[in-house]
């Protein structure tokens, strides 16, 4: 079946069912207990043990699938740095950060006064330091050992 699709095809294929198991593995995680604790959040997974035998038999035969499909179109995994998608998500976080300067949150009603002098500081530091993250993780093996300066950002 691998000589049915022609290379676009394989690689649509190819990054759907990736992007699936993906899903798969990060329920199947949750599922054996996972549960992360950070100053603003906590995330656990709540679900009767029926239902979890149940999505646990749903994963199985999702992922069993996807080997089936991939041995038969000789789809194969590859490789991808953690680092990458690391980096993505710190620039993800330095656009939000930058629309919560005391300037910005004005959209959602009156700025206190002195409310800069509080929070700019902070955010701004936050800016730097998810710039600087994604910069580091998204360097090559060469560039990575150079030092990197914060500065205060004014």
């Amino acid at each position: 079946m691998s000589d049915l699709l022609n290379p676009s095809q394989r690689n649509a294929v190819t990054i759907t069912l990736r992007l699936f198991e993906e899903q798969l593995r990060q329920c199947e995680e949750w599922l054996e207990g996972r549960e992360e604790t950070g100053t603003l959040y906590r995330q656990r997974f709540s679900l009767p043990e029926k239902r979890r035998r149940l999505v646990k038999k749903q994963i199985a035969q999702a992922l069993a699938c996807i080997a089936d499909l991939a041995d038969r179109c000789g789809l194969s995994a590859e490789e991808e740095n953690a680092a990458a998608m690391l980096s993505a998500g710190l620039a993800e976080s330095w656009s939000a950060l930058c629309d919560v300067h005391s300037d910005k949150l004005v959209r959602y009603g009156q700025v206190a006064p002195g409310l800069a002098q509080t929070l700019d500081p902070s955010i701004e530091a936050m800016i730097e330091l998810s710039l600087s993250l994604a910069r580091t993780l998204s360097s090559d093996s060469r560039s990575s050992h150079q030092n990197t300066s914060l500065g205060s950002g004014r």
